[in-house]
């Protein structure tokens, strides 16, 4: 799809990819110099299997991507086929349920991610180099959102919302499905017969129900304490 210095918005239906290459991409025309995406709805769908087969590859001179909703599904995990690439000089802003596989930030600093609203939607962050602990990562717009909904890719990191800026900060305690608890015990003490409880940290003196699997995540219990029969398993080293 083509067009020059001007608006795409995308309030539908779905958008595939069926070759090599991006489906809206600036060295395929699609966007070019200042040119805007909004989406409001729908989904834009990358190919798994092309090279450069991401969803959304924003490259020089694209002023950003604007999601207001919907999906961006797939694409290959590396470079200019990541789910949506953007480079320097380019901005991502998400807002409402919108979500995406994974965004790669290639760029240095002049990348600008904007979160705005009530966030629900689920994204995973990749970046060219990982951000230390405390590291601004972007802006915030009177946002509400928590730890499972924007990870750090590759990382132990989330993208936490501190004043008007988003920090890539440390995962703690422990997670269940999508919920996030605090500390290892909260979760240990929330947790149901065929649940799964990873680690996000070490822990001691820690109480486990009966019936649940306990990930390790690459963490440590000392001193732990089965109520009755679990599963132990550590995701980062066990091949399953």
């Amino acid at each position: 799809y083509s067009y020059k210095n001007t608006t795409l918005n995308i309030y539908g239906g779905t958008i595939e990819a069926v070759g090599d290459g991006a489906v809206l991409a600036r060295n395929g025309g699609a966007l070019d110099s200042y040119g805007t995406i909004n989406m409001y709805g729908g989904t834009v769908i990358g190919n798994h299997v092309a090279n450069n087969g991401g969803a959304v590859c924003l490259l020089s001179g694209a002023k950003g991507f604007y999601m207001y909703g919907g999906k961006v599904i797939g694409g290959q995990a590396d470079n200019l086929g990541n789910c949506i690439y953007v480079p320097s000089g380019a901005e991502v802003k998400l807002s409402g349920d919108a979500t995406a596989d994974e965004i790669y930030f290639a760029g240095s600093s002049a990348t600008k991610l904007i979160i705005s609203g009530n966030y629900t939607g689920k994204t995973n962050l990749k970046f060219a180099t990982a951000p230390a602990v405390g590291t601004d990562i972007g802006n915030v717009e009177n946002v509400t959102m928590g730890k499972e909904n924007l990870p750090i890719s590759d990382t132990r990191l989330y993208a936490a919302v501190s004043g008007t800026n988003l920090v890539a900060t440390k995962l703690t305690g422990a997670v269940i499905g999508d919920t996030y608890y605090n500390t290892v015990s909260a979760a240990m003490t929330a947790a149901k017969t065929g649940d799964t409880v990873k680690l996000l940290e070490s822990a001691t003196n820690v109480t486990a129900p009966e019936g649940i699997t306990l990930d390790l995540n690459g963490w440590n219990i000392n001193n732990l304490n089965a109520a009755g029969k679990l599963f132990v398993k550590d995701s980062v080293t066990d091949d399953f």
